[in-house]
């Protein structure tokens, strides 16, 4: 009966493993989609259809749109890999992106239903990204791009109120700010010419201001968790008394090192481990008896997979 159960674990884990990488993979292929139909021209016919229904400027705009989605996609790819909470909520909201891109740019309907079809699968195999990030870099990635938002706004309309002169078009600061909001939602410059090199560039820099203070946040978002600060008092005291009972080891008494975190089993059992990057390092095996080794390293590994570490072991011991 165990071994029964065991193997059903087993085939459940390993569907697990490619499902996920199945997903990351189509992620991928759909990024890479995305920027080489930013580079290729649409079907004529259906560019004409388009252009019947949507101003140009649209159009353009949605192949900018489709070039970062896959840009974005791409990088997203490699954190649904590591189960990523929020990576599976930016791809989601990048996929619906990608759809409505791929239909404006040129009614380009087989990738965005690839999108879409992306999309709904990752809804299915949501359960499966469960990988928190670090709440504080979190909260630090949502208020760095509410700021660079303002400031790209502000540097964009003060920017074009002051530097009318370098385009063929003139602007008061209501229609400088319309111009900058305009540029941020649909990704073009309807009317905008510029008639100087220096044009040309405040106009580039605006998207490049944006496109590193968003990578910036994405970065900021996806951090694994941080242990600021290690275990605490009533923490480090329930190790104390595991490690008194069940520590036979020359290397239990490192265990209560001041820099030392700790996972406390189900059964009382201990491991006293460090973080340092993604890695989770603990020393030794775990203490605590014998009957509960495994069953603890599993928490371990749970606790790993929860917080995006990866965990390890040095100097055991014993075979464990």
């Amino acid at each position: 009966m165990a071994g029964k159960n065991l193997a059903k674990l087993s085939s459940k884990l390993t569907t697990s493993v490619w499902s996920l990488r199945f997903a990351a993979l189509m992620t991928l292929i759909m990024g890479v989609a995305n920027l080489l139909s930013s580079l290729t021209p649409a079907f004529r016919d259906r560019l004409l259809k388009l252009r019947e229904l949507l101003p140009l400027g649209i159009s353009n705009g949605s192949r900018l749109a489709t070039a970062l989605a896959g840009f974005v996609l791409i990088l997203l790819s490699f954190q649904l890999l590591r189960r990523k909470r929020v990576a599976w909520y930016f791809t989601e909201g990048f996929l619906l992106l990608s759809a409505f891109a791929h239909l404006f740019k040129g009614l380009d309907i087989e990738e965005a239903l690839f999108a879409l079809l992306l999309a709904s699968w990752l809804l299915i195999i949501r359960f499966q990204f469960h990988a928190r990030s670090d709440a504080y870099s979190i909260r630090q990635g949502f208020i760095s791009l509410g700021a660079a938002t303002v400031f790209t706004v502000l540097y964009g309309t003060i920017g074009f109120a002051l530097f009318a002169h370098h385009f063929r078009t003139h602007f008061n600061l209501w229609q400088a700010l319309q111009q900058t909001l305009v540029m941020f939602t649909s990704f073009a410059n309807p009317g905008l010419t510029p008639a100087s090199n220096f044009g040309r560039y405040f106009v580039d820099s605006i998207y490049v201001i944006a496109i590193v203070t968003f990578t910036y946040a994405i970065f900021m978002l996806i951090r694994p968790v941080l242990v600021r600060q290690p275990a605490s008092p009533a923490e480090r005291e329930i190790a104390r008394q595991t490690i008194h009972i069940h520590g036979t080891t020359i290397l239990a008494p490192f265990a209560l090192l001041p820099d030392k975190s700790y996972l406390v089993s189900k059964k009382g059992s201990v491991i006293d481990y460090v973080v340092e990057g993604r890695v989770a390092l603990a020393l030794g095996d775990p203490i605590g008896p014998i009957r509960d080794v495994s069953k603890t390293i599993h928490e371990f590994k749970l606790l790993c997979d929860q917080n995006d570490w990866l965990p390890a072991f040095v100097d055991v011991p014993r075979t464990i």
